[in-house]
């Protein structure tokens, strides 16, 4: 399966993680879930190193925090963070993996809850049934 870069930071990645955590989730919904984890999760770390090298060039210190952050008012190196990382959120890696399938009935039973918005992130890894 082709899947971009962007599902790292639009919240698809954290509602993957989120699934993935959820208890008593039936045997081979949590094996799938897991399996599809662990094999991204190689390009997760790219991506984030990637764009933590982005941030470093383009951010500054945050006093507060001590975390390097680019200001919303510094729309110059804003615009160059974003020209750079713009390509690195469409590049697309290919994954051996397919979707897990949560059968409804079979998560009623095990009283599974899964929140909407876990669920409506995670359209092109899950099949609801």
């Amino acid at each position: 399966m082709k899947i971009k870069n962007e599902v790292f930071s639009n919240g698809t990645w954290d509602a993957l993680a989120t699934l993935g955590q959820t208890n008593n989730l039936p045997f081979k919904a949590s094996w799938d879930i897991g399996r599809t984890i662990r094999k991204m999760k190689d390009g997760f770390e790219v991506y984030t190193e990637t764009k933590n090298k982005i941030i470093t060039k383009y951010g500054k210190k945050d006093e507060k925090t001590g975390e390097l952050r680019i200001e919303d008012k510094d729309t110059e190196n804003m615009k160059k963070f974003n020209d750079e990382h713009k390509p690195l959120k469409e590049a697309e890696a290919e994954y051996d993996i397919s979707k897990a399938t949560l059968l409804v009935k079979e998560m009623e039973a095990r009283k599974v809850s899964v929140k909407p918005v876990v669920l409506a992130l995670l359209g092109d890894f899950i099949e609801v049934k």
